[in-house]
């Protein structure tokens, strides 16, 4: 299981999720005025989009009946998720590549503008679907909405690579998820067959 090395367990769930999502200056040697470092910040932008993915990921749970250990685990992924969709827009603030167990290797922003909300959108949306492809509609309907209003306010281009990269991250997140043990938990809880009445 994943495991924090300098940080405490509360950034795993649904506070971590609500982070505001502020622009990393990596690029500051990039004069250009659309660069990475030129992208609104995501502090800029409302929580909205955060509580409506968690709040969707709880009624998926429940709906679902998911097991308590299964449960704990898809709120920490999508908390990680969330917070690597919009940390490159948060000034101050790190990815927790290298310090979660196994997470490694994630894909870098390209050097242009991006929108932090759109990054969430389709990263969320990848994760969400994977865990409850039996639920893909609610899942499609809540990424739509959020697209229908990002489209009309979000340059064409800024859209589609901050779409492309949530998604190539949502990826790589699932891939450190089933090594983590996530596929190894859920097969042990389906073969769980639990005891009858003494007696029957």
């Amino acid at each position: 299981m994943f495991q924090l090395k300098n940080l405490s367990s509360r950034w795993l769930l649904a506070p971590l999720a609500l982070v505001p999502l502020a622009v990393s200056c990596d690029n500051s040697d990039d004069d250009s005025s659309d660069g990475l470092k030129d992208s609104a910040a995501a502090s800029t932008f409302d929580g909205e989009i955060a509580r409506a993915w968690m709040n969707q990921m709880y009624a998926l749970v429940k709906s679902n009946g998911t097991a308590p250990p299964q449960a704990s685990r898809i709120y920490g992924y999508c908390g990680v998720t969330i917070y690597e969709a919009s940390v490159r827009g948060m000034a101050g603030h790190n990815s927790l590549e290298g310090q979660l167990n196994g997470l490694v290797d994630l894909s870098e922003p390209t050097n242009k503008k991006h929108h932090w909300p759109s990054v969430v959108n389709r990263a969320m949306a990848v994760v969400a679907t994977s865990f409850y492809a039996g639920n893909a509609a609610a899942i499609d309907a809540l990424e739509d909405g959020f697209d229908a209003t990002y489209d009309g306010t979000v340059a064409a281009d800024i859209r589609a690579r901050s779409i492309q990269y949530g998604e190539d991250l949502a990826n790589e997140i699932l891939v450190w998820a089933a090594a983590d043990g996530f596929a190894g938990l859920a097969a042990c809880n389906a073969a769980y067959v639990p005891p009858g009445n003494p007696g029957d």
